[in-house]
């Protein structure tokens, strides 16, 4: 399952909880890389999530900017 989670105040936490849990085998989501965050300690690190840092910033097909932040994949192999 591919998931690029909503990054609003509040809302990420969720998805990366319900990614940890074993409702597909495997799960692979794009999110800020926010190591400071509860969600990041409890469902990525915790879960022994497989993490590959991009280099740079993530940029969408017709934008002129990248992302404002670094970005991370996050897989959950279960």
């Amino acid at each position: 399952m591919w998931l690029n989670p909503p990054y609003g105040r509040g809302l990420l936490a969720p998805f990366m909880k319900r990614c940890a849990s074993r409702d597909a085998d495997v799960v692979v989501a794009l999110v800020p890389v926010r190591t400071d965050q509860f969600w990041f300690h409890e469902y990525v690190i915790k879960a022994d999530a497989e993490i590959e840092w991009l280099r740079g910033r993530v940029k969408y097909d017709g934008l002129s900017t990248g992302a404002p932040f670094p970005s991370m994949l996050v897989t959950w192999r279960h």
